[in-house]
């Protein structure tokens, strides 16, 4: 307090000093008076929001006044730690961690902090900070994939960096891509073994063993991780209470509940009067509902405070409580309505919507949507796209396709609303305009250099393959998959390192491959059958129908030729891999007892044909 009132003393003695006019230190000004404001605490958000707005519009207005961006001088005059700190500042006043979908961030907040980040990243590509700040922000807005892309760049100018890996972590670990944010705590601590020791990377570790599952690891984690945790910082704080509601987690997951309560009672004493006191008495809520208490559960809700800021996040649990536990649809969409009139912001406004899904109200969603475009500054894509698919719901095909069309026209860089769109029309057989959609994805997508441009050009020529196949276009059909198999390749790479994401693109390269077999397999041409199945298998060793057809091809192979020993061999080989993966495959029984009266070997057909009929005595 007393470095506080010191602070407050000098700001008043630079104001009253000419100088500080003369010198263009407004901005710096307001920045210090908004930095103090939030140390003092008391202050509205939105007038900490709109002082700190106004310092960003005052510097940079002045500096593109100075010079272009782009110039020498212009850099010189940016003063990049400046305005990184004012960003920090910015995002304080959201959030450090991801923010449910109940709580809204300030509005004025938000815009300015990305407005900035988004001008810094173009002004400056190789600033490390600038992406690292980016990507935190769009975590915390749950924003992910524009997480990942900024965690990606930052990786990108130093691999090794292990802030960026541990963020890429965390930036995973709200995917629930357990695996993958394993790989990259994984690579953060090669880069730097100190880092096992400190509470934030334990923390994350704790978390990612929770999502896989190892929950005593996770507990002894945890609890290490609090004891580690000492001093009155808001960091440590933050970080302790997080630490302290995961272990309530994992505790009631181990069925020790004596323990959760006692570390639930804890967290209410320590953190009474704090915005983490709510967080506490949420997971008070959660042991009620461990016991089959609803009533306590409800009663426990009821006591936040609506001015709390976990107020909403607490009213829709009370709803989600009644719909899971009493069926009660009326008092679900009660209490979610309650909450977008009570706080009226676009995301709340979204959940009610939602919610009006989950209970099968489709028109009711639909009103509700239409109403967030007419209240909101500007159209919205991500709302017309929920227009959309609710009408899809209600079989009003017409007005899904015009939602969809708006959401396109509003963000033509969501390709997965374009592709929904396209798959649209293949449904309603409209085969014209879903050719025209994605011939339109494809050009979007030539002029654009994104990290996730191949995978989307995968997407594209799989559904062009797709359309190609429902017009008999078997030509274009074949073209449009092998140029999907070769922008896979390129996927594949991006992925090497990432080995949650490089099974899921394994599995994509064998569906590809797969295809064209199948296609192959039609036309007779057993060559290309058998290189484009082996590919398949090498991609996806389970794939039990590529296997299945591996089997069938080289039985063919044996009827073509009875005397060849190794076409028998590697038939019965692909049969038994087959069993192994699928043991009651009746396919795999008749290929090897048939392969087995080619050999001579009775005794072993007849076992497999018996093996049949018990298992399909009809037959």
């Amino acid at each position: 307090n007393g470095m506080l009132q010191d602070a407050e003393l000098q700001m008043e003695f630079l104001k009253a000093s000419p100088a500080t006019a003369a010198n263009g230190n407004e901005a710096m000004m307001l920045y210090l008076e908004a930095l103090t404001a939030i140390k003092k605490g008391g202050v509205p958000v939105a007038q900490l929001a709109a002082q700190l707005t106004k310092a960003a519009k005052i510097h940079l207005g002045r500096l593109s006044e100075r010079v272009p961006p782009g110039d020498f001088e212009f850099y010189e005059h940016l003063d990049l730690q400046f305005v990184l700190d004012l960003c920090r500042q910015l995002l304080g006043l959201i959030g450090f961690e991801t923010l449910p979908p109940s709580v809204s961030p300030d509005p004025t907040a938000k815009s300015t902090l990305l407005h900035i980040l988004h001008k810094l990243t173009s002004w400056l590509p190789g600033s490390l900070s600038a992406f690292e700040l980016l990507a935190t922000t769009h975590m915390v807005l749950g924003e992910f994939e524009q997480a990942e892309a900024a965690a990606n760049e930052c990786l990108r100018l130093d691999p090794s960096c292990a802030p960026a890996l541990i963020l890429q972590s965390k930036i995973q670990l709200g995917q629930q891509k357990f695996r993958a944010a394993e790989a990259s705590l994984e690579n953060a601590l090669a880069s730097n073994f100190e880092l096992g020791n400190q509470p934030s990377f334990m923390l994350t570790k704790a978390l990612v063993l929770e999502g896989l599952g190892q929950l005593n690891a996770a507990c002894e984690l945890l609890e290490s991780c609090v004891r580690l945790l000492k001093g009155n910082s808001d960091e440590v704080q933050r970080q302790r209470a997080g630490a302290f509601v995961a272990l309530v987690r994992v505790y009631c997951a181990l069925h020790r509940m004596p323990e959760a309560t006692k570390v639930v009672q804890d967290g209410l004493r320590e953190f009474r009067g704090t915005p983490s006191e709510a967080e506490f008495v949420m997971a008070d809520a959660s042991l009620f509902l461990a016991r089959d208490d609803v009533e306590g559960a409800v009663s426990v809700l009821h006591n936040i405070p609506e001015t709390s800021p976990h107020w909403s996040a607490a009213h829709i649990k009370m709803g989600d409580i009644y719909l899971t536990h009493r069926r009660d649809r009326i008092q679900f969409a009660k209490y979610y309505k309650e909450v977008a009139q009570s706080l009226p912001t676009t995301e709340n406004w979204i959940l009610l919507a939602e919610a009006y899904i989950r209970i099968q109200e489709p028109d009711l969603a639909i009103g509700t949507y239409k109403q967030v475009l007419e209240q909101g500054p500007a159209p919205d894509a991500r709302v017309c796209s929920k227009i959309a698919r609710a009408y899809l719901v209600t079989h009003h095909y017409e007005q899904a396709i015009e939602w969809f069309n708006r959401a396109v026209q509003l963000d033509e860089s969501r390709i997965d609303l374009r592709l929904s769109l396209a798959r649209l029309y293949m449904r309603l057989l409209s085969w014209q305009p879903a050719s025209q959609v994605l011939a339109d994805v494809l050009e979007y997508l030539n002029s654009t250099d994104t990290s996730s441009k191949n995978a989307n050009v995968v997407k594209t020529q799989r559904a062009f393959a797709e359309l190609h196949q429902k017009t008999g276009n078997e030509a274009a059909m074949v073209q449009a998959l092998e140029a999907a198999r070769d922008a896979q390749v390129l996927v594949m790479r991006a992925s090497f390192d990432n080995e949650e994401a490089s099974q899921t693109q394994r599995c994509i390269s064998a569906d590809i491959c797969h295809q064209l077999a199948q296609h192959y397999k039609t036309k007779k041409q057993p060559d290309q059958v058998e290189q484009l199945l082996q590919q398949a298998v090498r991609h996806d060793e389970a794939r039990v129908d590529s296997i299945l057809l591996l089997a069938e091809h080289f039985l063919d192979k044996c009827h073509q030729s009875p005397s060849s020993t190794q076409h028998q061999e590697e038939c019965l080989q692909h049969c038994m891999v087959l069993m192994r993966l699928d043991p009651g495959n009746v396919r795999a029984s008749t290929i090897m007892a048939d392969v087995m009266y080619q050999k001579g070997d009775y005794e072993g057909a007849i076992y497999h044909l018996h093996q049949i009929f018990s298992q399909q005595p009809e037959n």
